[in-house]
């Protein structure tokens, strides 16, 4: 008898060889998806010096689309103005960060000491979160992404592009320089200018638009310098100030709503301008209280006329023969006749 059986007998297994083959299982390999961990690519010379030398990283290689790039060193600048094309996961940048030619995408949250953008473009998936100064004077910045800009911002030189993605400002955009500067909003691109942010123009530039665009003000949007016209053009919807104490503003990207706690406000000599609707009603006279000129005028016609909401203040008690001493009507304006 061998050892196997004895053993069965032993212990009171009487299953045989057969039925044990019968309950064993076979073990199979599952191949499963890739997974890659992002390589951190760290900066290493404490001088500053151009994005696209491989030598300035560590290991000694250009950051790509899996890589975190990680600039830890303050009080330099790194430049990013070969004309490459690159990828990265994220950054991590406390220095200073120049972008005047090519296209650096990125593609997960990030976060940038200081950005400076005179030209190329910046895209990505990927948050991007300005801490410090944002100083934008020419180039794109596109893709899906959002980009935060903390820590205040200049705009102004050249031609700006908005293409696809959203830009938050919670702090102060001063726009300044040349008047024949402007922003293009384009590609359903969105602007934010957030409740507590300023958006100061301190000359006639414009902001353009392109396809679907968008600018949302829940702060302060205003124009303190500049003596001509900053046309806006972008759908403009006002929750917050609109402000004109110098120059005009002329908004025609259709209809504008004081809505909420919106407040239209001008000084004497100003005109503020719609070629659209010019839509919302408040009690508070303080929210509708321009003492400059708003200037109505659009191309309606009697079957499209242009419109406009009234806004009241409340003048005490009801005078005979009215009902209420607010009426919030549509007054009718039509066409150029």
């Amino acid at each position: 008898m061998n050892f196997l059986r004895w053993i069965k007998r032993f212990t009171g297994q009487q299953t045989s060889d057969r039925q044990s083959q019968r309950y064993r299982r076979r073990l199979m390999a599952q191949v499963l998806e890739d997974r890659i961990t992002p390589t951190m690519v760290n900066w290493i010379n404490n001088a500053g010096g151009d994005w696209d030398t491989a030598s300035n990283w560590s290991p000694a290689q250009v950051p790509g689309a899996g890589d975190d790039a990680v600039i830890s060193q303050t009080g330099i600048t790194i430049t990013h103005s070969t004309g490459a094309s690159d990828s990265v996961n994220s950054v991590q940048c406390s220095a200073t960060l120049s972008i005047s030619s090519g296209t650096l995408s990125i593609a997960s949250a990030s976060s940038i000491s200081a950005l400076t953008e005179s030209a190329g473009t910046l895209t990505g998936a990927g948050t991007v979160t300005v801490t410090g100064l944002m100083t934008w004077s020419g180039g794109t910045m596109s893709g899906t992404g959002i980009t935060n800009i903390n820590g205040g911002t200049a705009l102004g030189g050249n031609f700006t592009t908005l293409s696809g993605r959203t830009l938050n400002n919670p702090g102060t955009v001063t726009v300044s320089g040349n008047s024949g500067y402007y922003l293009t909003i384009s590609n359903g691109a969105v602007v934010n200018n957030l409740s507590g942010a300023t958006w100061d123009y301190h000359n006639d530039a414009a902001i353009n638009s392109s396809g679907t665009a968008t600018f949302n003000n829940a702060g302060t949007f205003e124009k303190t310098a500049g003596t001509d016209n900053t046309q806006v053009l972008p759908l403009f919807t006002n929750t917050g100030t609109v402000n004109a104490d110098s120059g005009n503003f002329s908004f025609t990207g259709g209809a504008v709503t004081i809505g909420g706690s919106g407040f239209l406000t001008s000084e004497p000599g100003t005109t503020i301008s719609f070629t659209g609707n010019l839509l919302g009603s408040t009690q508070n006279a303080d929210q509708f209280n321009p003492e400059g000129n708003i200037l109505l005028d659009g191309s309606g016609s009697s079957s499209s006329p242009q419109h406009l909401e009234a806004m009241s203040q409340d003048l005490g008690a009801v005078a005979a023969g009215f009902t209420s001493n607010f009426v919030y009507n549509t007054l009718t304006i039509g066409g150029s006749d």
